[in-house]
């Protein structure tokens, strides 16, 4: 069941005991929901989104994707294809001499040449590098990361094997320029923003904004918020309420790090479901 801001808010005050708002005013209850949101997906990893930049030559360095904005980077594609790129610290380059077929120079961060790898200093870094970073007269992206993805034979010899994405043929990858990014979304400061206003903003809608999350976890927030009501600083100040419902916020964290990954192992229902025969054979 969905539940809007709105929706959460009139919950968690009643369950406040306070639905006049005099004790905890709307818009703090607003930034408690905020708050609940935020950690629930920095704990649980989800949800997973996509996000792109677009890469231009003569340049090194990028500012992270930003729409949607993203907690983590997990994964790296050429758009448009299956051609996955390999995301590397600074120390592998700084140790290794050759990545993906490509000579490591000592000042690897002015080399120039078709792009290999993407480098991030830190998990949170605000930028990015592309190594190497292509001139106006090279490709953009290697041949070499073709390599990874299999190939097809469409006109019977294997030396002009091509690539076949979507019905079409991409003889190579430098058609694109733009890389979509994989990771668990960063809840911007405005998603449900605490005075309700969606004037500022192309994110909100007030007190019918949805929350960023499944439906499924939507009473997470409800607790998420009570919680942090009762750490208040005030004569209603319970931290053994507080305690209370933090363990049920918790449990819809654990429920959805249990629920949400997906792998073959996961799917155990209809075609997908494990099965046992035991038989017997009389001697």
């Amino acid at each position: 069941m969905s539940l809007t801001q709105g929706q959460i808010l009139e919950r968690a005050a009643t369950l406040l005991q306070d639905t006049s708002n005099r004790r905890w005013l709307a818009t703090e209850l607003r930034k408690y929901i905020w708050d609940a949101q935020h950690e629930f997906i920095r704990l649980t990893q989800f949800p997973i989104v996509t996000s792109s930049v677009t890469i231009t030559d003569d340049q090194a360095v990028f500012d992270r994707p930003s729409s949607p904005p993203l907690m983590d980077l997990q994964r790296v594609r050429i758009s448009n294809t299956a051609v996955e790129i390999p995301i590397v610290t600074p120390n592998q380059l700084d140790e290794n001499t050759v990545i993906l077929g490509q000579v490591v120079e000592a000042d690897w961060r002015k080399q120039r040449g078709p792009i290999r790898a993407i480098v991030l200093e830190h998990m949170s870094s605000p930028t990015f590098r592309v190594f190497p970073y292509p001139r106006s007269t090279d490709s953009m992206f290697s041949s070499n990361l073709l390599s990874a993805i299999p190939a097809y034979d469409i006109v019977g010899d294997s030396a002009t094997d091509v690539l076949v994405y979507g019905g079409s043929v991409i003889t190579t990858i430098t058609e694109t320029a733009a890389l979509n990014f994989e990771g668990v979304l960063e809840t911007p400061t405005d998603r449900i923003r605490p005075t309700g206003d969606s004037t500022e903003s192309p994110y909100v809608n007030g007190d019918t904004e949805l929350p960023m999350i499944s439906p499924t976890f939507h009473e997470a927030l409800v607790w998420g918020c009570v919680e942090r009501a009762y750490l208040k600083e005030n004569e209603l100040r319970n931290i053994e309420k507080s305690n209370m419902f933090r363990q049920r916020f918790l449990e819809q964290v654990a429920s959805a790090r249990r629920l949400e990954p997906q792998n073959t192992l996961t799917r155990n229902t209809g075609v997908n479901k494990k099965r046992f025969h035991a038989g017997w054979r009389w001697r």
